[in-house]
């Protein structure tokens, strides 16, 4: 039984060796969207362009223009914070350890926000 638990771990080593860059940066992408989206559920925002209340548990995005989501981000973030993510920034040349190291990163914030949710008696706040 101990063999077949170290023989699926192997496997499962292999297969993550060989993953491509783009399937790593896809995965490290969904990693972060979701911790951003429990961080935001937990702190009862809405919706970033007009504050409406979200359908959380719908991975769809609610079709927005950019100058609506940088009028949101600039209200909820400030003009300051916006405009140093704006850039300019030196193009990022990530490896394949970068996305692997982003992507665990954010999928352990992100159970850990789940895991304070779960001890709180109102796990994530209600939007009116």
């Amino acid at each position: 039984m101990a063999e077949a638990h170290d023989g699926r771990k192997q496997t499962r080593a292999k297969l993550e060796a060989l993953k491509p860059l783009k399937e790593l940066k896809k995965e490290a992408q969904a990693a972060f969207n979701r911790y951003i989206r429990l961080r935001d559920r937990r702190a009862g925002h809405g919706c970033i362009c007009c504050g409406a209340p979200l359908e959380w548990e719908s991975s769809m995005p609610g079709g927005t223009k950019r100058d609506q989501f940088r009028a949101g981000m600039v209200a909820r973030w400030g003009e300051a914070v916006v405009a140093d993510l704006e850039g300019p920034h030196p193009t990022p040349h990530l490896k394949h350890d970068d996305y692997r190291q982003i992507r665990d990163t954010y999928k352990l914030k992100a159970r850990a926000l789940e895991k304070e949710a779960a001890n709180d008696s109102t796990p994530f706040k209600q939007i009116a």
